[in-house]
């Protein structure tokens, strides 16, 4: 599921009225891992509810306590996988991030040396959500499908999922990002 929106903002004095464009996306997790989340959830709550009720018959008093705190830990996992949200943002800068995750990217159009539309598969970079992935920078995206792939001057490039990558890449290039098509090239830098 996602949805896109494209606005224009006045800003200014009538007289010297600027109009800005505004791209807008988000993504929420696939029902089949949102599924999978809740399940996760489900089984954890069993298991607490089971230690909680079942005797405790071992020698080792804390097997319990560590066995429930096993069941949050997994089932917190859960719950972030069933309530995964990606948002793409281009205002001033653009603006990547994941939740609950709190990974987030900040890239001022001025520092892009390149950009590129690509076909985002999570399978090839190793999973959903944000990952780093060999030649490829930073991977971000919850489903499969159209993205774009940002080279930044200095730090690590970051490809991520966008219905509209041509818009997008047109609109950060109005910015200011250069507008040569990205080449490969060996993953560089730190996120920051």
């Amino acid at each position: 599921m996602s949805y896109f929106t494209l606005r224009r903002d006045a800003v200014g004095p009538c007289e010297h009225e600027r109009v800005t464009d505004r791209y807008e996306e988000a993504f929420a997790t696939p029902t089949s891992l949102r599924i999978s989340g809740l399940a996760t959830m489900a089984l954890c709550v069993g298991l607490l509810v089971l230690v909680a009720v079942v005797p405790d018959r071992s020698d080792d008093p804390a097997a319990a306590s560590i066995g429930a705190t096993a069941a949050v830990a997994v089932g917190l996992l859960g719950a972030g996988l069933a309530t995964m949200r990606m948002r793409v943002v281009l205002a001033e800068v653009l603006d990547v991030r994941v939740r609950p995750l709190w990974w987030r990217r900040r890239i001022d159009p001025s520092t892009i040396t390149a950009l590129s539309t690509v076909t985002v598969d999570p399978r090839a970079a190793g999973g959903f959500g944000a990952r780093i992935s060999p030649g490829h920078g930073t991977v971000v995206q919850l489903s499969a499908g159209p993205g774009l792939r940002v080279c930044v001057a200095g730090m690590r490039d970051v490809t991520f999922r966008c219905s509209e990558p041509d818009r997008l890449a047109a609109m950060l290039v109005a910015r200011g990002a250069a507008a040569d098509p990205a080449t490969p090239r060996p993953t560089r830098g730190h996120d920051h």
